[in-house]
């Protein structure tokens, strides 16, 4: 009997020495604590000596580099996982608590689900063991520490960061924008002059006429300009370098969870005024962009409906056209369409046929191209009609001057009746309010004059620009290509309005050019100036 039981209790016990613990090593290090020399070979020559302290097979080790702790998307911690699954460890060591996670939610749904497949998670420096109820409660409250640690260090860097920003500094993080160096004493950002030459041509080419990104894109790569990087430029970083508020002399910091955007002021490398008129001219490219319309549509952009006022936008219909009897087709049909159309109270406008209404609207074009006699004609017969003629208007300011004056002379008698008693001091208040208010009235009505002059003196100079403009297309009107016609329209159009009689109204607007279109001039950035319903055209064929 006795010799039975100490049988057993050997078996027992040679199965124990012979069933030895298999381990997992994790090791993991972010980033940033790589930049601060955290060392992944110390981890492991510690989980090691670990490992061999206490017996345990080391199955695998796991590392995880440049990888957050907040984050479950590891490579080798999927892979962890995995093998733990299939029974191939049965404890998880790590360093530290927070080389596993810095997260306390997927710290405790990680040590759970190790859990399930009997798989324990020890630390080498935190007394814990999640085989056990303590265990897991420690892992818990150790969590916690680890992500309050974590939430600590990134709320005060960040009120650092924008404390910084605040006084001015660029916290910009990596390289500085191109066209710019980073001094960092000043922590602040200086003009790269020879990047910054690039950036100002970008500006230049690209606010030319006919011009766009791909143009600007093959044109400085021809030239022989590279990136930082030596290679060629791409149309996407002339579109950042385009539409980046720095370039005009403000940077913005805008970090999470904060209520605006910090602003700081840089040294600009282009005027604001320029800035502007690229994202107007990006805008304009955009609806105009080929890439966007599958069909040569000439007026798209500049159609208007008479109706409801909407713009109108430009499709394509299979159809079928029957007669005496038989069908003819499938063909395909070109339309513009009102967007009010598509609302549940849709605008009556009717589909305008694309081969009707491009022909009419470019034979007028080119007529006033031709002949720019017929805006001078229309504009002198609106401002016949508008009101009286420029010598008028500066004989009404000689009238509201006198006035002016007479109201000045009134003020002095009142002020001397007032000083002899002969009225009381209420009486003069009231009396020098109500002159006041005349003396004020008169002056608004004098500046609303002056305007009035100056508009009439900038549209003839406007009339001038736009002859002079359009003396080089009178060669070659007839030859341009739809691209080209495109952007003319673009350049002289302000809208097309379609009525619902079929009248169409073309509104003109007259540039404010230094150089013929293709040149190396730039617009004025003065707005030019639109005359409504310069050529009214009669009828559409609907």
């Amino acid at each position: 009997m006795t010799k039975l039981i100490f049988a057993l209790n050997d078996k027992i016990n040679t199965g124990e020495r012979e069933k030895k613990m298999k381990c997992a090593i994790y090791a993991r290090v972010s980033t940033e604590e790589q930049a601060k020399n955290y060392s992944i070979p110390a981890q492991l020559d510690l989980l090691r000596s670990f490992a061999q302290a206490n017996e345990y097979e080391v199955f695998k080790e796991y590392i995880d580099e440049g990888v957050s702790g907040t984050t479950a998307d590891r490579p080798q911690l999927g892979e962890l996982l995995d093998d733990a699954r299939t029974g191939m460890f049965n404890v998880v060591l790590v360093y530290r608590i927070d080389r596993f996670f810095r997260n306390t939610r997927l710290l405790l749904v990680t040590v759970e689900e190790l859990k399930k497949f009997s798989v324990s998670f020890k630390s080498l420096t935190e007394p814990f063991d999640t085989s056990n109820p303590m265990g897991e409660f420690m892992v818990s409250l150790l969590g916690c520490v680890a992500q309050l640690e974590r939430d600590t260090f990134i709320e005060r860097s960040r009120m650092g960061t924008i404390k910084s920003v605040k006084e001015g500094h660029y916290m910009g993080g990596g390289r500085p924008l191109y066209g710019y160096t980073y001094d960092k004493e000043s922590k602040t950002l200086e003009i790269n002059d020879k990047e910054a030459k690039l950036v100002r041509l970008i500006y230049q080419r690209y606010l030319e006429p006919y011009s766009s990104l791909k143009k600007v894109n093959d044109k400085i790569n021809d030239l022989g300009y590279r990136t930082r990087k030596g290679t060629k430029w791409h149309t996407g970083s002339i579109h950042d370098i385009l539409t980046n508020t720095s370039y005009y002399g403000k940077w913005y910091y805008n970090p999470n969870h904060y209520p605006e955007p910090i602003e700081v002021d840089i040294p600009a490398i282009v005027a604001k005024e320029k800035y502007d008129k690229a994202q107007k001219v990006l805008q304009q490219r955009k609806i105009y962009a080929k890439r966007n319309n599958k069909y040569n549509y000439l007026l798209l952009g500049v159609l208007r409906c008479g109706i409801c006022g909407r713009s109108m936008s430009a499709s394509t219909k299979q159809c079928v056209k029957k007669k005496g009897g038989k069908e003819y087709g499938p063909y395909l049909q070109q339309y513009y369409y009102c967007f009010g159309r598509m609302l549940k109270k849709g605008c009556p406008m009717r589909w305008v046929r694309k081969d009707r209404l491009d022909p009419l609207v470019w034979n007028k074009i080119k007529e006033i191209v031709k002949n720019p006699a017929l805006i001078r004609k229309a504009i002198v017969e609106k401002e016949k009609r508008s009101g009286p003629t420029n010598a008028a208007l500066k004989e009404d300011i000689k009238g509201i001057d006198k006035k002016i004056k007479d109201c000045e002379s009134e003020r002095q008698k009142i002020l001397r009746v007032y000083r002899k008693g002969i009225i009381g001091e209420s009486d003069f208040v009231n009396q020098i309010k109500e002159l006041q208010e005349e003396k004020d009235a008169l002056n608004q009505q004098r500046k609303e004059i002056e305007l009035r002059i100056e508009s009439q003196v900038y549209i003839e100079d406007s009339l001038k620009s736009l002859e002079n403009f359009v003396r080089e297309l009178q060669e070659r009107i007839d030859n341009l290509n739809f691209e080209e016609r495109r952007e003319l329209i673009k350049l002289l159009v302000r809208r097309v309005i379609v009525k619902e009689d079929g009248v169409v109204d073309v509104e003109v607007i007259v540039p404010q050019v230094d150089s013929q279109p293709g040149g190396k001039g730039e617009s004025h950035e003065k707005q030019p100036t639109c005359f409504p319903s310069i050529a009214q055209l009669r009828h559409i064929s609907w």
